[in-house]
């Protein structure tokens, strides 16, 4: 499962979709940016968007992925035309980052673990 929806909205669907996710593995490409100024994040200094998401929903595995990555990058499988598009990729468990992850199409090296 895939969460691609502005940071404001996480709230919500957790309510609305907690007992469906429960056992998944989710993969979060939000940005937790205060949407009023563009020069700040909504999450405390010390955590991120997974890690509050991954509280909320401690029997979901959260991933995160995708959201340092335009998605013509990834159509392209290239940066500026050259460099090969690089998906990073975060968990606290080495087998859960690992299944999320599908090579996208026209990446040729594919998702970058980074932690």
């Amino acid at each position: 499962m895939v969460l691609a929806v502005p940071y404001g909205a996480v709230e919500a669907i957790i309510g609305a979709h907690a007992d469906e996710l429960k056992g998944n593995i989710l993969i979060d490409i939000t940005n937790p940016v205060n949407f009023d100024t563009f020069d700040s994040l909504v999450v405390p200094a010390d955590s991120s968007a997974a890690q509050e998401i991954q509280k909320k929903l401690p029997e979901t595995v959260v991933v995160k992925a995708f959201n340092t990555t335009f998605a013509a990058t990834l159509a392209s499988g290239l940066v500026g035309g050259k460099e090969p598009t690089i998906v990073l990729v975060a968990s606290d468990d080495a087998e859960d980052k690992r299944s999320p992850r599908r090579q996208p199409a026209s990446s040729s090296d594919g998702p970058a673990d980074l932690l």
